[in-house]
């Protein structure tokens, strides 16, 4: 599978987090209201679905930027 360039990760964060306030930024936090347990969860499963890969909810949960998540999923892939 291609490796995302970092805008279209964005875009997939976005929708996956279902977050439609201001645009997400590489190295700015994940926003609280998204990024609860739920958020964490739907995270995981757009993960999968999207890219086929998978991680405990825990170790994902600890992720703090969207750079970090991306990291994971070019590692990944």
């Amino acid at each position: 599978m291609e490796k995302p360039t970092k805008e279209e990760f964005l875009t997939f964060l976005g929708e996956a987090l279902m977050y439609t306030d201001e645009p997400l930024a590489m190295d700015q936090p994940i926003p609280d209201q998204v990024f609860d347990s739920t958020g964490v969860l739907m995270l995981s499963m757009a993960l999968d679905e999207k890219y086929g890969l998978s991680l405990p909810l825990a170790e994902l949960s600890e992720f703090k930027t969207p750079a970090d998540v991306y990291e994971f999923v070019v590692k990944a892939l």
